[in-house]
């Protein structure tokens, strides 16, 4: 799993060859995946394994996605991926 991505009452979990359609909204899908995915955004989670960079409010992932961090839950989006 790379990332998570909220679709109305749905979920879609972008892994590295395909992307899986859940029938769960995002809280629920993330409760299901477990630790290594953390909240960033209320669309979305990511797979901390796949983070590349933070840059200002910009999240970027090991397969180029780029996702946006509201400021608000930057602090804690930096606080989680530097572990602490």
């Amino acid at each position: 799993i790379i990332y998570l991505e909220a679709n109305r009452k749905r979920t879609i979990v972008h892994c590295m060859t395909k992307d899986i359609v859940v029938p769960a909204v995002i809280r629920d899908t993330v409760e299901m995946v477990g630790d290594k995915v953390m909240r960033v955004h209320r669309s979305f989670a990511v797979n901390r394994d796949h983070v590349v960079e933070l840059t200002g409010t910009r999240l970027v992932l090991d397969d180029g996605t780029t996702i946006s961090i509201p400021a608000k839950r930057l602090p804690d989006v930096k606080a989680e991926l530097m572990g602490d």
